[in-house]
């Protein structure tokens, strides 16, 4: 039995290892926008920021990370509702979003028109100038 146990911890270590080795992929090169993101974010009425509430360490690192980066960004903003959600107990709210678009690193940080279309994502840590530069 102990080696039974032994092995699974193994697998569990590995698998948040290989979870940490994807977060530090930066998915897109900062200030890279295409002109469709130009064009889109003139409509962003609100960020849906998808994270995980139970996560290893470093997941929640770079949750709250990209969470202090959406917040930064928005300082002083009213012009854009931002929402909060938890994919992994709330997977109804988070399915409008995902359907349309899906993320392979958390957090996955929409950007939604008033129509509830997404017009653009990011996804993974975030720093606040890639997020000002969707809302441009």
């Amino acid at each position: 039995m102990s080696v039974r146990l032994a092995r699974l911890a193994c697998l569990v270590w590995l698998f948040c290892l290989s979870a940490c080795a994807l977060r530090r992929a930066d998915p897109a090169p900062a200030g890279a926008t295409s002109s469709k993101t130009a064009q889109a974010s003139t409509r962003v009425a609100k960020i849906a920021f998808i994270d995980q509430e139970h996560g290893c360490p470093c997941t929640r690192g770079r949750v709250e990370g990209s969470w202090s980066a959406v917040q930064t960004a928005l300082a002083g903003r009213t012009d854009v509702q931002v929402e909060r959600i938890h994919s992994d107990t709330q997977p109804a709210l988070a399915s409008p979003y995902t359907t349309q678009r899906s993320f392979s690193t958390t957090p996955g940080i929409y950007f939604v028109d008033g129509k509830a279309a997404v017009v653009e994502m990011l996804q993974g840590e975030v720093r606040p100038d890639q997020i000002t530069a969707v809302l441009k």
